[in-house]
């Protein structure tokens, strides 16, 4: 007969195994837990906890399973360590072992099920934590509560509603912060009560939790907790009045502002600032006397929001504070109120020893946007701290005065690239005349950052004497500065770039080819033409977009059998602008017409509804499609249809009873420039007469906030209304 295995050697062979599992990896490891699983039978307490554990470990469907089933073990330790390996496994699957464990005769397996349950965050398990809350245990009750709170739920309100009265204090405490993290409007007057426990921690958690939930009938309970015995309920109070924003406490906070606890000073400070209440001023003016800098950090950060002389005045003298901090604040909340009257002490302030407080002072005269800091701002150019120099040229950019642009044309030779790129990005909403030869200079700096910056600044500008520069650029070693040229010799629109901008259309980036072929399309040369045409085939999409859009806007006729090819492109976007741009060129060749017709058919609805709205520009010309048009009508786009309508009209072959309600659903869109609503207003006008039913329509789009929609209304309700003498007028 064989003799048993010692336990000793027992122990070596499952560290082995186990370490052999989980060096092979997760998925291995799940795919050979078999072993664990078997050893489960041994007759060793200690050996089946050690497998528990490293079942945990390794995870996977089968582990599961098998701690589940471990939750029955005979060993006490065994079950507990089961219940707490699933918590770590966060597996759904466990749900209901854990509940059942937590009527387990050991109080420690209860507590871990318990906090297991809370780690998966199962709602299926509520019911059975509410049975937990009357155990025997505290600890079991606490983790119960514990629970609940992290599953959440209004289910578990009013079982943790009673939690709140349990005998022991540190279960009540958890009651009263899972009530807060629930946030349910039911748990309202139970913590209302609970700010009247005789423990400190759970008053703290019930107006911690008040404060979260924000509900005004807290009020007069919180303010009542403003003089709580107890330092940290006072601070949580004062911290609650940030979120409730009731003026009734404003009188209590003010006097929380002598409060022996630097925290609770410094809440107060805060509260009284979210107020925004004239009356809380007051207090926070005090407060930047306080000896604790932090409280009057807080006071100047909140002063921020009031605007009266006094509050401005008091933040004027807290920028000479001891304290670095409060100066920083200070300066902050001086631009906050945006008061010209600063603008002094702020200009001192850049001085200040602190290059935070430096760099504040001219975020605030930034904000403030008076031309007299300008010179004063100029000076700040010279700082030592990359940080304020880049601030003020911010600042100087936001004043908007002619003034700053010399300083930030000194700006761009300075050291700091991040500074030379915020002075060209600057000097590029200045739209001056007087900043191109230094940013023409400036795309030569080192960084293309700053090329990019000053490339696209002098497109702004546009001024032409940019032009050869920015030709040069097309050259540069970066895509990016390549591109901001490009879109640049687009903006400024000189004749003198179509060279450079078709060399540009070679480009090895797709960006700049791109943005080349939209330039050429601003100038509008009839140069352009056939090298747009060539790039019609580009392997990218974005680039044969920009050719077929710029081709519309060239408008010359020899582009459109180009444009024709074009309408078979793969890329939907780039069939619309084609079909665009064929509208758009106007050529009523029986081709063209044809062509645009069959893109009803299209399977883009973006395409359909630009080939309708084309064949409409056409007009009568192309009355050959109306039958097609009229199909449209039913397109399950509604852009489709509607440009299907508009063509209809246009061409004098549209059936009013189909089409007016059409147009009148289009004259409720908001779209962002009114263009849905002008063309409807427009071809109702035409429809004339019976467009009568559409007359509430046009009558409240006569007001629109868009001028050209409001003048199309009115044009149309003359058309409707007074036919005979807009007839005579035209003729």
């Amino acid at each position: 007969m064989s003799k048993p295995i010692p336990m000793s050697r027992r122990f070596g062979i499952l560290a082995t195994t186990v370490g052999i599992l989980l060096l092979s990896g997760s998925a291995d490891a799940q795919r050979s837990v078999q072993p664990l699983v078997d050893g489960m039978q041994d007759s060793s307490p200690k050996v089946r906890e050690k497998l528990v554990e490293a079942l945990g470990e390794i995870g996977g469907p089968d582990a599961v399973a098998a701690l589940i089933v471990a939750l029955k073990d005979e060993s006490r330790q065994v079950r507990r360590e089961a219940a707490d390996a699933l918590g770590e496994l966060n597996d759904r699957a466990a749900v209901p072992g854990l509940i059942e464990a937590l009527k387990d005769d050991s109080r420690e397996v209860r507590r871990e099920a318990a906090d297991a349950l809370g780690d998966i965050g199962d709602p299926s398990a509520i019911d059975g934590l509410i049975v937990a809350l009357s155990d025997a245990s505290r600890e079991v009750r606490y983790e119960a509560v514990d629970a609940l709170g992290d599953i959440g739920g209004e289910a578990a309100v009013p079982a943790l509603i009673q939690a709140t009265k349990d005998a022991n204090s540190d279960v009540r405490r958890e009651a009263t912060d899972a009530l807060g993290q629930i946030q349910s409007a039911a748990a309202v007057d139970a913590l209302i009560e609970a700010l009247k426990d005789p423990n400190g921690g759970v008053r703290r958690e019930a107006a911690d939790g008040l404060g979260d939930l924000g509900d005004p009938r807290a009020t007069t309970a919180l303010i009542e907790a403003l003089s709580d015995p107890s330092s940290d309920v006072r601070r949580e109070a004062a911290d609650s009045f940030d979120e409730i924003h009731d003026p009734r406490a404003i009188p209590a906070l003010i006097g929380l502002l002598d409060d022996p606890s630097r925290e609770v000073r410094r809440e107060a400070a805060d509260a009284l600032g979210e107020m925004n209440d004239p009356a809380a001023a007051e207090g926070l003016v005090l407060a930047l006397g306080d000896e604790s800098a932090a409280v009057r950090r807080e006071a100047a950060d909140a002063l921020g929001e009031f605007r009266a002389p006094e509050s401005i005045q008091a933040l004027i003298l807290a920028l000479k504070d001891d304290s670095r901090e409060v100066r920083r604040e200070a300066a902050d909340a001086l631009g906050e109120t945006e008061a010209i009257a600063a603008v002094p002490a702020l200009l001192e302030a850049l001085k200040d020893e602190s290059s935070e407080v430096r760099r504040e002072a001219a975020d605030a005269l930034g904000v403030i946007e008076d031309p007299s800091a300008a010179d004063g701002l100029i000076q700040a150019l010279n700082d030592p701290s990359r940080e304020v120099r880049r601030e003020v040229v911010d600042a100087l950019g936001s004043m908007e005065d002619p003034a700053a642009i010399p300083g930030l044309i000194a700006a761009l030779k300075d050291e700091s690239r991040e500074v030379r790129r915020e002075a060209a990005d600057e000097l590029g909403n200045f739209q001056d005349s007087q900043a191109v030869s230094a940013l023409i200079e400036a795309l030569g700096d080192e960084s293309r950052e700053v090329r990019r910056e000053a490339a696209d600044a002098l497109g702004q500008i546009e001024d032409a004497s940019a032009v050869p520069a920015l030709i040069e650029a097309l050259k540069d070693d970066s895509s990016e500065v390549r591109r901001e040229a490009a879109d640049a010799l687009g903006q400024i629109g000189d004749a003198g770039a179509i060279n450079g901008l078709i060399d540009a259309l070679r480009d090895e980036s797709d960006n700049v080819r791109r943005e080349a072929a939209d330039a050429l399309g601003q100038i509008g040369d009839a140069a352009g033409v056939s090298p747009l045409m060539d790039i019609l085939d580009d392997g990218s999409q974005d680039v044969r977009r920009e050719a077929a859009q710029s081709l519309g806007q060239i408008g010359r006729s020899v582009a459109v059998p180009g444009l024709l090819q074009s309408l078979e492109d793969s890329a939907s976007d780039v069939r619309v602008e084609s079909a665009k741009s064929l509208g758009i060129i106007g050529e009523t060749t029986v081709e063209v017409i044809t062509a645009l017709s069959e893109t009803l058919e299209d399977t883009d609805s973006d395409v359909r509804g630009q080939g309708a709205l084309s064949l409409g520009w056409m007009g009568k010309t192309a009355e050959s499609t109306a039958p097609r048009l009229m199909e449209q009508l039913n397109d399950e786009d509604e852009d489709a249809t509607f440009n299907a309508a508009y063509a209809l009209t246009m061409m004098d072959k549209a059936e009013p009873q189909r089409v007016i309600p059409i147009f009148v659903r289009a004259l409720r869109v908001r779209d962002w420039n009114g263009e849905s609503r002008y063309r409807a207003a427009k071809a109702l006008g035409r429809l004339g007469v019976p467009a009568r039913v559409a007359l509430p329509a046009l009558n409240s789009t006569s007001r629109d906030q868009t001028e050209w929609v409001r003048d199309a209304s009115v044009e149309a309700i003359r058309q409707i209304t007074n036919p005979d003498k807009v007839g005579a007028s035209q003729n």
